[in-house]
């Protein structure tokens, strides 16, 4: 811009890194399709019953479109790596999928009635959100889709056949009741 020359150097970027935190799960969206690696579990919300969402697993090694909303588990915090998708890898199945994603940061979402991914009280589910904004990369629920009693502030995690996560506190003086 000053009548000198500039050097620019442009590397190939052929997978994103991701850090999982000891909580194990994690909410994903890429603006890039991606491979689901072998060394974590991914899951698209297949359906939502009162306050449980019901996830499927998607095959990992298959392909996951960019701008849809995933979760991803791992068997222990830390750094993992989604390859850039070549397109020639067969396609995740996401039909019904009820995750959102933002590629980017989503402001201005504070008269909508969602809820994000969180782990409050060691309990991981999909809370409530207050803030009317959505972290950029990051899966989500509108309410919308949803069929719960108002009032709602937390939804469990269910996978396949009804395994749930998210409990805590069980009492086994009370299991019989």
């Amino acid at each position: 811009t000053t009548g000198s020359p500039a050097v620019v150097r442009l590397k190939e970027v052929t997978s994103i890194p991701v850090t999982i935190k000891p909580t194990l799960w994690t909410s994903l969206c890429f603006p890039v399709d991606v491979v689901i690696p072998a060394n974590l579990k991914a899951y698209k919300a297949a359906s939502t019953q009162g306050t449980t969402i019901n996830l499927d697993e998607l095959a990992a090694g298959t392909r996951i479109p960019a701008g849809n909303g995933f979760l991803a588990l791992a068997e222990a915090g830390g750094d993992y790596s989604f390859a850039i998708a070549t397109g020639s890898e067969t396609a995740a199945d996401l039909t019904d999928n009820q995750f959102e994603g933002a590629n980017v940061k989503r402001s201005g979402m504070a008269d909508v009635e969602y809820f994000a991914l969180a782990t409050k009280n060691a309990v991981t589910g999909f809370y409530k959100v207050t803030s009317g904004t959505v972290p950029a990369n990051k899966a989500y629920l509108l309410g919308e889709h949803l069929s719960f009693s108002s009032g709602t502030q937390m939804l469990q995690l269910a996978i396949g056949e009804g395994t749930e996560t998210g409990i805590a506190n069980v009492n086994a003086e009370n299991s019989g009741k």
